[in-house]
């Protein structure tokens, strides 16, 4: 056997050990969260951690060992689930990372998931018109789409906001509204009716249109907004902010946090603690299941940094979690049409015995949908594999999230190049 392929095997196989040993090596801890700069001042994840309404600024500090160039990334979500806040870093070493949380920078995420929605929601209304596809999974689409906005409004309109950008988001609320209501009337209407299908999508699209530009005015406003304050949860113990820490995209770990000048309620000897999200729930929540909690709760109350010691970790985000704005639009697009259609299928799919009226994924419809009927609301399927906020204090990188396409694929180089070789000395 040549020196060269011994010495490729060879090569490969180390590849593949050492590869393998510095992903399982990673670990991360000690998440928690203050107002300070300083980590020994934040709260523990396994404390409550309740800061006053007017809070502008808040730091997530872990620790991290046996890093070697791995995206870490930190994720919170507002109460109800949608994403206020995204950070990927990759790190080297250890140490202890400190990323700062801002209003401003969620107002500027969720200025860019309006956009997003938008112009997502234009372009199903686009396909809804061409005749193509599935009739109720476009409609599904938008009336998803549709709610997506309200939520994201309904935490923007929380900000005290100047005169101009108050008159964009009454634009933008006016232009949902006249969605769902074009969506109703398209649901009523006859799936061979093409001449009513096609008006009815142009005038989506036009409301559509005119709140991607309202949305696109908010972005714009929020690059040059200070003093915005995280807006605030109310005082129970499921409306809190969840942090959620990921090694090379596997949940690891994650705390809550509330916003309020109110006193949390406290458990007492005789009565177990108010009930709060499961640790599913908080790993990877699902946004069907928090949406229709958070319309329940509306109705009710109407009625790349490296390790090494000295570098500042605050305030760097990855490229990566500040897209364009067409871009968003795209991913998002694609993400709710594909999901709509895994919908679908599932639902065709199901078995005969599932009663009506009864999911056989167990997941939460949203109030008034029939997870058996073609209309039923596309959901976010949560990812499978990954500690919650239950979990252990320390995680390692791996978290039940797979395996490490690196190292699988390298494996497989190796496997190959041993084959040949054992084919050649046959």
């Amino acid at each position: 056997m040549p020196t060269f392929s011994r010495a490729l095997i060879a090569a490969l196989l180390a590849a593949v050990l050492a590869t393998g040993t510095l992903y399982a090596q990673v670990k991360v801890s000690d998440l928690r969260i203050g107002s300070s700069d300083e980590a020994a001042d934040a709260t523990p994840k396994d404390e409550t951690a309740t800061f006053p309404a007017s809070t502008q600024r808040l730091n997530v500090f872990f620790d991290y060992r046996g890093a070697a160039r791995q995206k870490i990334g930190v994720e919170v979500s507002a109460p109800g689930g949608l994403t206020v806040f995204e950070s990927s870093q990759a790190y080297s070493g250890e140490g202890t990372a400190r990323i700062e949380v801002g209003g401003v920078d969620m107002f500027r995420k969720l200025a860019d998931e309006l956009v997003g929605y938008a112009q997502s929601t234009e372009t199903s209304a686009k396909d809804l018109g061409s005749g193509r596809g599935s009739y109720s999974v476009y409609l599904s689409t938008l009336e998803y789409g549709a709610r997506l906005l309200r939520d994201t409004l309904g935490i923007i309109d929380t900000w005290d906001l100047p005169s101009a950008a108050s008159s964009d988001l009454e634009d933008l609320q006016s232009a949902v509204d006249e969605i769902d209501d074009l969506v109703a009337q398209a649901k009523k209407l006859e799936q061979d009716d093409k001449a009513g299908r096609e008006a009815l999508a142009a005038l989506i699209g036009d409301e559509a249109g005119l709140a991607a530009t309202a949305a696109e005015a908010l972005q714009a406003f929020g690059e040059d907004v200070t003093g915005l304050a995280i807006p605030e949860t109310q005082a129970d113990r499921g409306t809190a902010y969840l942090v959620q820490i990921s090694v090379q995209g596997s949940p690891a770990m994650s705390m809550e946090f509330w916003v309020t000048d109110a006193a949390l309620p406290e458990a007492t000897a005789t009565e177990p603690p108010p009930p709060t999200r499961t640790a599913e729930e908080q790993a990877t929540p699902d946004r069907t299941t928090v949406a229709a909690s958070r319309a329940t709760r509306s109705a009710s109350s109407a009625g790349s940094a490296t390790a090494d010691p000295g570098i500042d970790l605050a305030a760097r985000t990855d490229v990566e979690s500040n897209p364009t704005a067409a871009a968003r639009a795209t991913d998002v697009a694609q993400r709710l049409a594909s999901e709509a259609q895994v919908e679908q299928t599932q639902i065709a799919a199901a078995p005969a015995e599932v009663a009506p009226g009864q999911s056989s994924s167990g997941s939460t419809p949203l109030a008034g949908d029939d997870p058996a009927s073609p209309d039923a609301l596309p959901t976010w399927t949560p990812v499978a594999g990954g500690a919650s906020g239950g979990a252990d204090d320390e995680a390692s990188a791996d978290g039940g999230g797979g395996p490490n396409l690196a190292v699988l694929g390298l494996g497989i180089l190796a496997l190959a190049a041993i084959a040949l070789w054992l084919r050649r000395r046959v």
